[in-house]
């Protein structure tokens, strides 16, 4: 689902909308409409699906991607820190960006320095940082060890271990010293 959203410049949390899905599982020959109003019956006469094959240059369609990827992360604001947790429960780091990503339909390794290994993420320089990044720290053991979602201005979403999923700034005594590298996944 992530790749058709991804294409026609929507979230995943959209399309789910779109066509009343509640799961990220779709099935082949399965017809689902990418604009229009959203639906909770699967049968819709509106043709606005199968005619919405517009060309999407990539950063319109990665903007639908990073727009509900940033929703969704800001939507757990306040959910407290929980060691090894992957749920709205409570979230450790990785938990955290392994949960908010599986929402947007892609999947992502589960521990921090597997993600920042991960062949499909590309560095980025500061410079060049967009929101929807994943920033990485070097916290309590070498390498990377904790991680967030750039939101822009400066900031990142993340779980920490004091006060849950909040916003953080780069610029802070703690992270700034902490800070190794930018990734971007790569589409």
């Amino acid at each position: 689902m992530w790749l058709i959203a991804n294409n026609h410049g929507t979230s995943v949390s959209n399309l789910k909308s779109l066509n009343g899905l509640s799961g990220n599982v779709i099935y082949v020959g399965q017809k689902l409409k990418v604009s229009g109003e959203p639906t909770s019956s699967g049968s819709s006469s509106d043709s606005s699906g199968s005619s919405h094959t517009s060309t999407t240059d990539s950063s319109s369609s990665n903007s639908g991607f990073v727009d509900g990827l940033i929703q969704e992360a800001k939507k757990h604001i306040g959910t407290p820190y929980q060691w090894a947790g992957t749920s709205p429960a409570g979230f450790d780091c990785s938990g955290f960006l392994q949960y908010v990503f599986a929402q947007e339909g892609v999947s992502i390794p589960r521990t921090v320095a597997s993600i920042y290994a991960d062949s499909r993420m590309d560095s980025v320089s500061g410079s060049n940082r967009q929101v929807g990044d994943l920033v990485f720290f070097e916290t309590y053991k070498p390498g990377a060890s904790h991680a967030g979602i750039y939101v822009g201005n400066n900031s990142f979403i993340h779980t920490g271990s004091t006060n849950g999923v909040e916003i953080s700034s780069l610029s802070s005594n703690y992270w700034s010293q902490r800070y190794i590298g930018t990734k971007r996944l790569s589409h």
